[in-house]
Order: structure tokens, then C-alpha cells, then sequence
């Protein structure tokens, strides 16, 4: 099936996109250097004597999601948010759900079956593409990936842009990209092992090291992450939170020569997570089921850079996943286990290949700056939930961007991808972002992106009947597109050991053919369900974040506002909501005991929930909050770093939920599982370098 648009539309977005790729792709061969003369009057029976004098300067994140190379988070065009490795430390993130908790504009959600997961400004599930460096991650389960099974052992940093990226990462970027970027080798050697408790029942351990061998480096690290289950409510067996063992391993090595880099990376993830069941009345038995999940990831990087200002950067990734679910009977007096042979054993297997080559090309004195390149992605599935068994696709993109520095302060950069999907036929996506430096203090952003997602081959293909469930996909869905708009105003200032910023982001966004479940046919056993596209997804939502650092006091309040609603049909079937905000970070370091003290506040606002049935049926999910307090030092010379701290110590556990009895696997009764209780945690960690 082709997915058609008016002619006119076609037109003017091919148009765009091929002008800017051809002039790009015509201009780097034939622009030639650009230097700057130096002349040298030195006599060599003279000696002279240079001094430099330092600049001032403030100091920011680099980040590389969205740019053309690694560049401070002021000077992006983008708005990058930006969790570091210190934060991640402090926080006592193990997985990147707890990486994400806290964070102004991102809500997390928690599912008995499926796992965790987030939105961005209100846009979730297959509207995130989470990356690790670069490269997409694969394994979608109800359209989203398990953030619980994202590890943070080998992660340096995240790195987050709220709104539609699909210009630069193509399909599933529609809501926004939530990039890891992991650790390179800094040390001539190093040796690290970490331990982590958690008072819910969370115990893990890792080791790792690397080293840097004349020119080439190479580092790994591995572990095992064990956690035993929560209940609100006490029970015998069965847990609200599933308990969950997983081992992980990661690799990377590589090396450089003058003009060339040359980089690869291995990672293996294994988790199981078992859902026990109660003992049977009457019986010494019950019925468990497992659920084995295997995460493969494999990328190779190449990066040469040219004498003509030209570079050319090449990554190549491999992702896949792998989910087996076995129902057994265990016998609970011999702890022996039998197949259930009555009940489906089922396997899930994605693959997904993708291969980006970009040349990047700067000329005019670097007044003009071009990036353009493929994006190759193919994914395909295996799995008895699915129609014929088996399904693929793919998307074969070109995309181009320029950026301009012609105006002292000024640069602005139109972008283009033209995409052929295998399902779909042609897209074309244009974007437009605009940065200015408006005197010493003040930075303007303004952008306007399109974003664009191809249904997934499970909401096309899906064939999930049993006797609790009635779950079919729809082969004449049609893409989901997006119009997003949105601007910012940015003031920093240092002066005397006061920094202070202070960041006001608002933002538009309009989707078109919404993908959403909906009853097919309330009148079966079980209800029949089946996607479709909703007619139009609107929100809006302006954020303001106000950042004060001192000597040893850094202090931050933020707000956030979003107005989620949605439209079926004409303006008299359609809900609204708005959902409120708001943070606050403290962090103090003691002094003489050199102990840093961080405290994270976050007020949840109500979050829109709806069913779709012959009508819209609202929902929402009430306000909450929550608190975290972390206590952290070093010692040794910085080889050991103890971090104590306490997480949900307001206690929130189930939130109360209004108009949700035919809203997903994640509501028991009234209620939403936001959280397990309140818990204390230490982690300790020695590493050895030099």
C-alpha cells in the first residue's frame, strides 16, 4: 500500500528537500581550502617570547545529538537536555527509567507485561527513538521499548531533544530522541568494579577496565543486576513488580590514525523476569510463566577527516531482540517445573540493520557548513502473534542540511530528508531551525520541524487471539505526520562565581493519523480490539527552568504546562486536559568533609488517559509526587566513591486513576503503578588508573 498525498504537497517538499541535497552534494568537490595566512618576521638569532592570554568563557554540556560535530549545549541549535554521568551517580541509576525520573517534561509509566516507558511533551511509545550512540534500539513490546532493561553501567552521559527529529533520525523520531552515549576509553589504564543495594530488594555488581595501547584503546565491562520482586500488598508469591535477574557485557575498542578513526562495539543483555503465580487451592502446585528477553547490539564507526575541511563519518549497527515466554507448574514442596503443554509457549524476534554514512563540508571562512548522507534501516520479525509469521521493511532515506554563521551571532540551518519506506512508497520531510545570539546574555531559538512515523509491522500485521485476548492489526493504517513548531529564549549570565540561567521553551505540535487501539467489537468475549488512525493529536506546552550556581550551591526550579487533546472525529468528539509540572534541584558540597548533599523534587500533574470505542472514553491519571536525597563523597584520591541516598521517600506507590476500566495492562481496579515504596540505597565503587 502507498500512502498518497495531493500533488501539490509532494511538490513543494520535494522540491525543498532536493535542493538542498543536490547543492550539497555538487559543492564539496569543488570548494578548496580554506586557510588563513600567518606571517613569520622572526629572525632566528632572536628569541621571542608569546604570551597568551586567557579568554572568558562559559562552560557547558557538549552534546552531538542533532549537530554536526560535538559542541556546547549553548551553541546547539537544538535544545538538548543533558543527564550526566556525576547525576546518574548521584541519583543511583541503574537503568535509564531511573536515569528519566525527575526530569521536567517526562513522564514514566509502569506496565505489569510490558515494562517501562516515557513521553516527551506527551508524545510516547513509538513517537521516542532511543539511540546508543547513534545507532536505534529495536523491540518494541505494545509500541514501546523497556526502559528497565537500558543498563547505565558503560552510559557517559544522555542526551534528550523534546520534539520531532525525524529529518536526521527518520521514522519513530517523531516525539523526540533519547540518545546514550557510553564511555570511551580516557585512562593510559583502568580497573573499576561497582557494588549497588537497594532496600526493595535490589542487589547488583559490576567490573570493568580498558586501556589506551599506542594508537589504538580498548575497554569492556560486565554485571548482574538482581531484583526481588515489590507488592504493594503483601502476597505469597505472586509480585506487582516482577522479579528480575539480568547479566549484561559490553565491549568496545578501535583506533587512530592521522586522518582516520576506527571504532566498534559489542553488547550483550539477558534478563528473566518471572511472574509467579499463587499456590492452587487445594494443591501443592502453581503456575508460573517466564519471560526471557535477549538484547544483541553491534555497531562499527569509521571517522576521516580530509585537508579540505571535509569529513566523512560512517556508522554501521546491528540490533536485535529476543523474547521467549514458557508457562510452567511448579511444584512449591519440590521445586520442580513441568511445560504447561495446554497453554502457548510464544517467541518474539526482531532484527534490525542500519547503515549511515555522512560527509560534512565547511567552506567560506566556515560561514556555511553542509551535512548530507544515507540512512539505510531494515527491520524484520519473527513471531506466532503476527500474520504469515513473518514481516519486514525498510527505509531508505537521503537527508541534507546547511547551516549559515554569515551574521556575527546568527545561524540558521534548513533541512531536508526525501524517504522511500518498502510499506509506504515516497515521504518528504522539511525542517527549519534558527539560533540567535542577541548581545552578551540572550539566546533565540526557533524551529519548525515535520515529523514522520511508518506504522509498525505489529500494528499492521498483529494476529493475537487467545482466551483473554482479541488483539488484530490494520494493513490500511496510514503514517502518522506532525507539524511542529517551537521557540525558546535563553538567558545566562557569570559574573563573580554567580551563574545563572534561566530557559523559557514553547512548543505546538499537530498529529495527523494518530495510531491508537481501539474496540472493534464490544460484543465478543474477549472485546475485540484493533488499530487505527485517530484524526488529530494536538498539544501545547511552554516550560520554563530558572538554574543559580555558586561556589558550592547549585539550586534549579523549573514549570512545565502541557495541553494534551484529542480528536476523532469532528470537534464534538474530542477530550482536552491540561497537565502541570514542576522541579527543584538542590545540591550543596559540605565543606572540609567534601561530601556532596543532592535533593530532586518533582510535582506530577493529572495525565490524560482515553479508550477508544464507538467514542472517546477520557481517563486520567491523578497528580503525585516525589522526593529522592543522595549523600556522596570520595575517597582515596578519588578511587573510591561511596553514594548513600533515599528514593520515593514520599512513598508513593499506586496512583488513583479515573475512567480507565478499558485502558491497557497497567491499571489494577482504580489505581496505576507509578512506583514501588519508599527505599534507601548505597552504592560503592573503586576504580584504579592511570
Amino acid at each position: 500500500m502507498v500512502h498518497k498525498f495531493t500533488f501539490a504537497t509532494v511538490k513543494k517538499r520535494v522540491i525543498f528537500c532536493l535542493l538542498v541535497s543536490v547543492f550539497s552534494l555538487a559543492i564539496i568537490p569543488v570548494l578548496g581550502n580554506e586557510y588563513h595566512s600567518l606571517l613569520d618576521t622572526t629572525l632566528k638569532s632572536t628569541t621571542d617570547t608569546v604570551q597568551i592570554s586567557g579568554m572568558k568563557q562559559e562552560l557547558s554540556d557538549i552534546v552531538v545529538t542533532g549537530e554536526y560535530a560535538p559542541i556546547s549545549s549553548k551553541s546547539a541549535v537544538y535544545n538538548v537536555t543533558t543527564i550526566t554521568k556525576s547525576e546518574l551517580q548521584a541519583k543511583g541509576a541503574t537503568n535509564l527509567r531511573e536515569a528519566l525520573d525527575n526530569k521536567l517534561g517526562i513522564n514514566l509509566s509502569q506496565d505489569n507485561v510490558f515494562g517501562s516507558s516515557a513521553s516527551l511533551n506527551g508524545i510516547s511509545g513509538e513517537g521516542i527513538k532511543i539511540l546508543v550512540n547513534g545507532v536505534p534500539m529495536v523491540g518494541r513490546i505494545d509500541g514501546k521499548i523497556d526502559l528497565s532493561q537500558i543498563n547505565m553501567n558503560n552510559v557517559e552521559r544522555i542526551e534528550i531533544v523534546k520534539g520531532p527529529l525525524s529529518v536526521l533520525y527518520g521514522s519513530d523520531a517523531l516525539g523526540g530522541v533519547i540518545n546514550l552515549i557510553t564511555k570511551n576509553q580516557k585512562n593510559t589504564w583502568n580497573v573499576f568494579a561497582k557494588g549497588f543495594y537497594e532496600s526493595v530488594g535490589q542487589y547488583n555488581v559490576s567490573v570493568g577496565g580498558g586501556a589506551n595501547i599506542k594508537k589504538g584503546f580498548i575497554s569492556f565491562d560486565a554485571g548482574r543486576n538482581f531484583f526481588d520482586g515489590y507488592s504493594v500488598k503483601d502476597t505469597s508469591r505472586h509480585k506487582e513488580w516482577r522479579p528480575k535477574e539480568q547479566y549484561f557485557a559490553n565491549t568496545k575498542f578501535g583506533f587512530a590514525l592521522d586522518h582516520l578513526k576506527v571504532w566498534a562495539e559489542l553488547s550483550f543483555f539477558r534478563e528473566l523476569m518471572i511472574d509467579r503465580g499463587d499456590l492452587r487451592p487445594y494443591t501443592t502446585y502453581a503456575f508460573d510463566q517466564h519471560f526471557t528477553t535477549y538484547r544483541p547490539m553491534a555497531t562499527i564507526g569509521a571517522s576521516y577527516i580530509g585537508r579540505d575541511n571535509l569529513q566523512l563519518d560512517v556508522t554501521a549497527g546491528y540490533s536485535g531482540f529476543y523474547r521467549v515466554i514458557n508457562n510452567y507448574k511448579k511444584d512449591l514442596v519440590t521445586l520442580s517445573e513441568t511445560v504447561r503443554q495446554s497453554e502457548d509457549q510464544d517467541t518474539t524476534i526482531y532484527h534490525q540493520m542500519n547503515i549511515r554514512p555522512v560527509l560534512m563540508k565547511k567552506f567560506l571562512k566556515q560561514k556555511i557548513q553542509i551535512q548530507t548522507g544515507l540512512d539505510i534501516s531494515h527491520i524484520w520479525t519473527e513471531q506466532n502473534r503476527i500474520q504469515g509469521n513473518n514481516k519486514q521493511m525498510g527505509d531508505y532515506a537521503l537527508f541534507a542540511s546547511l547551516q549559515y554563521f554569515g551574521i556575527k551571532g546568527f545561524n540558521i540551518q534548513p533541512a531536508g530528508r526525501l524517504l522511500f519506506n518498502s510499506q509506504f512508497g515516497l515521504s518528504v520531510m522539511p525542517s527549519l531551525n534558527a539560533k540567535l545570539k542577541a548581545g552578551e546574555y540572550v539566546t533565540l531559538r526557533a524551529s519548525y520541524g515535520m515529523g514522520y512515523r511508518a506504522p509498525s509491522l505489529k500494528e499492521l500485521y498483529l494476529d493475537f487471539r487467545d482466551s483473554n485476548h482479541d488483539l488484530v492489526g490494520n494493513p490500511n493504517l496510514k503514517p502518522e505526520n506532525s507539524h511542529n513548531f517551537s521557540m525558546g529564549l535563553d538567558f545566562s549570565m557569570l559574573k563573580k562565581n554567580h551563574d545563572i540561567s534561566l530557559s523559557n521553551q514553547f512548543s505546538y505540535n499537530t498529529m495527523y493519523n494518530k495510531i491508537d487501539l481501539a474496540v472493534s467489537n464490544p460484543n465478543t468475549l474477549p472485546v475485540s480490539y484493533q488499530y487505527f488512525n485517530i484524526k488529530r493529536y494536538n498539544t501545547v506546552s511552554g516550560q520554563h527552568e530558572l538554574n543559580y550556581r555558586f561556589k558550592r550551591l547549585h539550586a534549579g526550579v523549573g514549570v512545565m504546562y502541557l495541553l494534551s487533546k484529542v480528536q476523532t472525529g469532528n470537534s464534538t468528539n474530542e477530550i482536552k486536559l491540561w497537565s502541570p509540572d514542576a522541579t527543584i534541584k538542590l545540591g550543596y558540597k559540605i565543606p572540609k568533609a567534601e561530601v556532596n548533599i543532592d535533593i530532586w523534587y518533582k510535582y506530577n500533574g493529572k495525565q490524560l488517559l482515553y479508550a477508544i470505542n464507538s467514542s472517546i472514553q477520557a481517563g486520567t491519571r491523578d497528580d503525585f509526587h516525589s522526593l529522592n536525597v543522595s549523600a556522596s563523597k570520595s575517597f582515596w584520591k578519588n578511587r573510591i566513591q561511596l553514594t548513600v541516598g533515599g528514593k520515593n521517600l514520599l512513598g508513593v506507590t499506586n496512583v488513583n486513576a479515573q475512567n480507565v476500566s478499558a485502558i491497557g495492562h497497567s491499571f489494577s481496579g482504580s489505581s496505576t503503578q507509578v512506583n514501588w515504596g519508599r527505599t534507601f540505597f548505597c552504592s560503592l565503587a573503586f576504580e584504579f588508573s592511570k
